[in-house]
């Protein structure tokens, strides 16, 4: 999930309660989709030659950004505000359209959700994991086309989808990855491995699942589940900067830059500022990362450089 600018004072209270409701899925900090703030392994401080830049900053008129998404065709980002508890089905939930700058190009683009998160897109659909469904959005007419109830998922928190169209959700709390494809929803992934699960990816013909114990990667060719990386535990966001190469990041105000040999280096850390890292986003012709703060109620981007 990601960052904005939602901090101060009583606020404090709130940041502790959506923690826990609307990132971790509740349970304990080693499972939820933040993490605990030990939860990494082979990781050190990024070298100089790999450096994160501020450029823009939104103001705060986002509500709980969670996710992210670029869409390169239309040169749009779209975001996901929770505007509430990250739990609760209040209707509150909106999406937002932003320029590559920052500037709000609408931003209540399309309401009518309860508290989305994770984004995907396929062939003029947008689509949003919204607590217990799939929400898909028809992206030419700004509205909601269908919501697509799951049963079993209780707190849905990313989307991934596939070349096909087949779309991937995680359920942080249920520690499972569900699919829906051709019509139909099922069950595609559930195992000790999927504790935590939470950012999602779609890459070289393999799903990137960044769970509790690190990154795994599912061949859906062989369907053989193997952990790539550990460098990075209860993590959040994913997503490539290129073939071989992820950006990750952690709820508590962590980027990591994992590379090939599933090594990270720590690019970004906001703690000491009380400012989130949620669902990430990459912007690969500007080489830019674009983060939710979601506490923050901003969304930053940052210059990459190597």
């Amino acid at each position: 999930m990601k960052k904005n600018t939602f901090l101060s004072g009583m606020a404090l209270l709130f940041t502790g309660s959506l923690f826990l409701t609307a990132c971790g899925g509740g349970g304990s900090s080693s499972v939820n989709s933040s993490g605990d703030t030990s939860g990494t392994g082979n990781t050190k401080n990024a070298p100089a030659k790999t450096t994160l830049e501020k450029v823009w900053e939104t103001d705060t008129s986002v509500r709980a950004p969670e996710s992210a998404l670029w869409d390169s065709a239309q040169k749009i980002l779209y975001v996901s505000n929770i505007d509430g508890d990250g739990a609760a089905k209040d209707g509150n939930g909106f999406i937002s359209q932003l320029a590559p700058d920052g500037k709000i190009v609408k931003l209540h683009w399309v309401d009518g959700l309860d508290a989305p998160k994770g984004l995907g897109m396929y062939q003029g659909m947008l689509y949003a994991a919204d607590l217990d469904s799939l929400v898909i959005i028809d992206m030419k007419k700004a509205k909601i086309k269908t919501k697509i109830y799951i049963p079993g998922a209780t707190f849905l928190n990313d989307i991934a989808v596939d070349d096909a169209g087949n779309v991937y959700m995680s359920d942080t709390r249920q520690g499972k990855v569900f699919l829906y494809a051709n019509g139909k929803i099922s069950i595609y992934l559930g195992s000790q491995e999927m504790k935590g699960a939470n950012g999602l990816l779609w890459k070289n013909r393999k799903l990137w699942i960044l769970a509790a114990d690190g990154i795994y990667t599912y061949d859906t060719t062989s369907r053989k589940l193997n952990l790539f990386s550990d460098a990075v535990k209860g993590g959040d966001g994913l997503t490539a900067v290129n073939d071989s190469d992820l950006l990750a990041s952690r709820w508590v105000g962590e980027v990591y830059y994992v590379k090939a040999d599933g090594s990270a280096d720590k690019l970004l850390d906001t703690r000491k500022k009380h400012f989130n890292t949620a669902d990430i986003t990459f912007l690969p012709d500007s080489q830019l990362l674009v983060v939710p703060t979601f506490t923050g109620n901003t969304v930053a981007a940052y210059k990459l450089t190597r």
